[in-house]
């Protein structure tokens, strides 16, 4: 069965992360697109600042190619990235 016959809206999205322990690691990056029967009706794609403090291991950034520099000089705050998301999120329980 095709996705888009059981389903009028589909979120998809990817994350990038300091590493993958739940109660330390942070996302760096959200994206997320939102598809109504095959097609793009919204997307967001943000990078997100780290605390102050909080440095990036270089494994991640070699990893990802995410800088600490690219997260301050483009990255917005964890309530704004959340805000955002929740956006692209409204309608999706249809």
């Amino acid at each position: 069965m095709r996705l888009w016959e059981q389903f009028d809206r589909i979120i998809v999205f990817d994350t990038e992360t300091t590493g993958i322990d739940f109660g330390r690691d942070r996302i760096i990056e959200i994206g997320a697109a939102a598809l109504e029967a095959g097609a793009e009706t919204g997307g967001l794609d943000l990078f997100i600042r780290l605390p102050e403090g909080r440095r990036l291991d270089p494994f991640i950034t070699n990893l990802t190619g995410i800088t600490e520099e690219r997260l301050e000089a483009e990255g917005v705050g964890d309530r704004e990235a959340a805000g955002a998301f929740a956006k692209l999120l409204e309608g999706a329980e249809r």
